[in-house]
Order: C-alpha cells, then structure tokens, then sequence
C-alpha cells in the first residue's frame, strides 16, 4: 500500500480505480499486470523511472512489446530487443490477426526465472511452479483479459533485476446521470503526483454527440521500487527442514524421537552404543501408503521402493504384518512436506520389531532376492512368471496386457490397508476381476482348445454348445481348454466363477443387509462371515498364488 493514501471520494466516477492505486494494484496478494479496461505493467529503469515521474503519459503501450526494426529506405539500420531501451514489457500482447485470436504471454525470463510450468485450461492458462514433491503451485494466471501474478514472486522479480515496476493505467467512467444530478461539480483535468504515483484526472459534462450525461477520465502511474528485502529465493522453491521419527522409547516409556537430517546423524562405524544412526529402524501404520495408493497416476508402489515425481523413498513392505518400515538416512531424503505424512502414521517399534528376510538380505547382506512374504508382491511376481511360461509353452499369454487406462488395478493392487473398509475391499476385488478373469486371452484359449477331445465334447453339450467360441464368458472357455489338456475341475476354475461373483455381488449390486441364502454361501466360502476384509483379501491372493503355480507347471510339461 502506498505512504500517501488517496481519498476516493475526491475523486467520483473512480473511485475503484483510486482504491486500486492505493493498493498498488495488489488484491488478497495477487497484482494485476494487465487489464484490458486500463491496466499495463512493465519494468523501467531507474532513470527511465525520474523521467516518466512527471508526467502522466504511458511509458510503453501494450502493442509495441514487441521487438522493433529500425529501416531507412529499405535498409535495417537496427534492432531492438523491445521498442524502447530501458522499458521491459513483463506481459507481451499480440493482436487479433485473421482468424487468430489476441494472446497474452508472461515475458520469457520471468517465467524460466521460475521455471515455471504453463497449464492450459479451458478459459485461462495457468503458471505452475513446481515443488520438491513435484506439486504445482499456481504462481501467475491469463485470461482473456487480465494477467494476475502472485506480488511476492513479482517484487523478488524486480529485486532480483534492480528494476522498479511500473503499472500504467488509464480508463473513462461514465454516468447516465449529469454532474448536477449526481451532485458533483465540475474538475478540469488535474495532475497528481508523490514520489509513488501519478495520475491525472478530469470530471465533465457530456454533450450532444456523447452517449454519457457525464465522465470521468484517470489516467497514470503506480510504481514499485524494487527491495532486496523481498529477495526470498523463491526460485528455489523447496523446504529443507528435516523431521524427527520415533525410533524407540526409553526407560520410562517416553518416545525417543531423532532427526533425520543425515549430516547430524552418526553412521554405523561412528555411533555410540544404542545412539541413533543413519540406518536406524522407522516403523510405520501400513495405512501410510494409502494416498499413494489411491493416486497410481503419480505415485507407483513397488515391492522394495516407491517412486514419485520428483523424489522415492525405498522401504520393507514383503511384510505379512501391518507396518512399513524405514530407515532415518532415506526418510531424510524425501521432501519435507512428505517426511510430515509419515510422521503421521509412524508408531513405536513393536515388541518383535525387525526387518524381513528379503529386506535383510538387500539392505545388510547385499544379496539379490525375489519378493518372498507379502501377499500382494507375490501374487505380481507369479502372475508374470505365469505369463512368461504361457507364452514360452503356447506362443501366446494367458492373461492379455491391461489396457493403459486400466493399468492401474495391477500397479495399484495391494494387501488391504485396514482391517475393514468397504469402499477400498471392493476396489481390489473389481481389480482383481480385471486383471485375471476380464484379460483371459479367449480368441487363443478358443483357438487352441482340442474340438475334437471327448472330455471337451461333453461338456460343450453339457453348455447346449457346439464349438468352444459358443461358450458364454472367458472361465467356460478356459475351463474348455484345461479339459483339453487333460485338467477337470479344477480348483482354480472354481475361485475364478467364486471371485466373479463376489465382484457381481460387492462391486456391480447395490450391497443388501439381509445377503439372502447365496450370497450367504458365498461370503462363507470366502470366510467373510468369520474373518477381516483385510484376512479375506489376503487369502483370496494366496489361493490365487497357488493357483498361478498350478498353471506354471502345466507350462512346463513336455
């Protein structure tokens, strides 16, 4: 806000404008750099600034932020970054042309200052910085006619560059309504200038030609001179603190709590007996995982390590239990805003506290391994093994490649993080259905099954079918083709119509809560009248597991 407020009633017709002068054109920390009703910023020097304090005249127009040609008859003569040396557009315009519409563009520099990010929407376009977790911030906004920009990032700008900023404005307000009736007198036209503004103002009449009964006409500067007190290194947009984790308690039960910055951190050689180090043990509620789970689009949780954007974290999720662990040195690498998430969910080690076999083997012993606990990594790891056999064996895969945006069920799926929710049980169980039953390869189970198998023969009939394509749905025709190979009833074909018609029942029907007679068998075949949703899931997967084993060795044989 400018030292030498203006009274707007001083000043009728503009009232808004003198209210915006006041603010320097600054509303709820956003400053306006053009409006297309009378508002222009651009960046001036300082001696281009004590020449322009004098008058009330523009120092650049908007349509020439351009750069300028100089020629004499025919013969460039010379060139011009922009159309006057000293004024720098920090918003360039480019007119309507043909079919082309007007553009407002922020100025190049101020925008790779920032390394900023343009996101384009509908109506407007947005500039983004972006964070150490890879979240944009919206920093600066065009419409169609205004260019907004967050004033801090502006005032660092100028600082930054040793130039003042100067916003030019300019605007006619009229009234249906004479100076008589509206109670004013006329002003003729007046400057008015501090060493922070000027701007000149008129109040009149209009006459016969005019379509008013009276106007207004303002017309000035505001300038803003730059500070290196505003110099907040926002170029460098991150948080460097560090957390403190629980990492154990002490004789009295209290928390032991240790940063995890790693350069306040002894190693493993250095520390002292029982003191925090580097690779102490974090451990974490499973849930902790649950936001990354639920936006696969940008997080991708593997067996061993997670990814993100702009960071990962490696951690021991090939665990049968309800923790994730971590170790102090990793958390510390993970930004800031992400180190307060898991905080969150981090817990005090339990009684039997360790890392498993798999993560020790890793960690500790540098020794190579395959994921060997968790339910969920197992079931990944056997369902491409799987696969590959299939393909090796028959030339083509058992279960087809998801569709891209489909890809989700299979990164996203997991072992339950809470003991009962319904919404996330019945994600996995329509993943599930997607990634086994919805991708059966039918065109080359139908393809290859044995017509002429007498098994197979019989059970078409039994289907009032004459050909295994007549077969409704990929489990009939799967079943089809193991009869062929000499497999009947088989106990993966029962999981697959089991898992199809919980999917049928959970996911695509309304739920009921009086479950008539078969759904009540249902729900006991999958021991969800007796166990946690989070149990059940778990089981489901490890039938499925033993169930990819069983394909594996129809693979194999010769």
């Amino acid at each position: 806000m400018i030292n030498d407020t203006i009274d707007p009633i001083k000043y009728p017709l503009c009232e808004d404008i003198i209210e915006r002068i006041n603010n320097q054109f600054i509303n709820n920390g956003w400053i306006t750099l053009y409006d297309e009703t009378c508002t222009y910023a651009v960046l001036i020097s300082n001696d281009k600034l004590e020449k322009t304090k004098c008058s009330d005249n523009w120092g650049l127009n908007m349509d020439n932020s351009h750069p300028t040609i100089i020629e004499f008859e025919n013969t460039v003569d010379g060139y011009s970054q922009y159309y006057e040396d000293g004024i720098v557009p920090i918003v360039t315009y480019q007119s309507e042309k043909s079919t082309y519409p007007k553009r407002l563009r922020l100025s190049d520099e101020f925008v790779l200052f920032y390394d900023l990010r343009e996101v384009q929407n509908n109506n407007y376009i947005d500039y983004h910085i972006v964070d150490e977790c890879g979240n944009g911030e919206c920093i600066a906004r065009i419409t169609s006619n205004q260019v907004v920009a967050q004033v801090k990032f502006i005032k660092e700008f100028i600082a930054v560059k040793g130039m003042p900023l100067l916003i030019q404005f300019e605007t006619l307000k009229d009234s249906n309504k004479s100076l008589k009736d509206n109670g004013f007198t006329t002003q003729n036209y007046k400057l008015y200038n501090t060493d922070e503004y000027i701007f000149g103002y008129s109040l009149i009449d209009g006459d016969s030609i005019t379509t008013y009964k009276s106007c207004a006409l303002i017309r000035g500067k505001v300038w803003i001179i730059p500070d290196k007190k505003n110099i907040k290194r926002l170029w460098n947009y991150q948080d460097n603190r560090k957390e403190k984790f629980i990492i154990g308690v002490d004789e009295n039960g209290d928390h032991i709590e240790t940063t995890c910055d790693e350069k306040l951190l002894p190693n493993l050689f250095t520390r002292k007996e029982e003191e925090p180090y580097t690779l102490s043990l974090v451990f974490f509620k499973k849930e902790v995982l649950s936001k990354y789970y639920e936006n696969p689009g940008k997080y991708s949780i593997h067996e061993g390590y997670m990814n993100a954007p702009e960071w990962w974290l490696r951690f021991d999720n090939d665990r049968t239990d309800n923790y994730i662990v971590a170790v102090l040195v990793d958390l510390g690498k993970i930004p800031y805003k992400e180190q307060q998430h898991w905080k969150h969910y981090n817990i005090v080690p339990p009684v039997d506290a360790s890392i498993s076999e798999t993560t020790q083997k890793r960690w500790f012993e540098g020794v190579p391994c395959d994921t060997s606990n968790a339910p969920d990594h197992l079931f990944k790891f056997q369902l491409k093994k799987t696969n590959d056999l299939w393909k090796s064996k028959f030339g083509w895969e058992l279960f087809k490649p998801l569709a891209e945006k489909d890809q989700h069920h299979l990164e996203s799926l997991h072992t339950m993080l809470e003991r009962d929710n319904d919404k996330e049980f019945d994600g996995l169980i329509q993943s599930i259905t997607k990634i086994i039953i919805d991708s059966l390869n039918e065109k080359e189970i139908t393809n290859t099954t044995d017509s002429s198998n007498n098994n197979v023969i019989s059970f078409l009939k039994s289907k009032d079918c004459s050909a295994p394509k007549d077969l409704k749905g990929g489990i009939a025709k799967f079943e089809a083709f193991l009869i062929s190979l000499g497999q009947s009833n088989c106990e993966i074909i029962a999981q697959f119509k089991d898992i199809q018609e919980l999917r049928s029942t959970t996911v695509a029907h309304r739920k009921s809560s009086n479950p008539d007679k078969k759904q009540q068998e249902l729900f006991a075949r999958f021991e969800l009248d007796k166990l946690s949703q989070q149990d059940a899931f778990n089981k489901i997967l490890l039938r499925l597991i033993d169930n990819m084993k069983f394909l594996q060795c129809i693979a194999e044989k010769k």
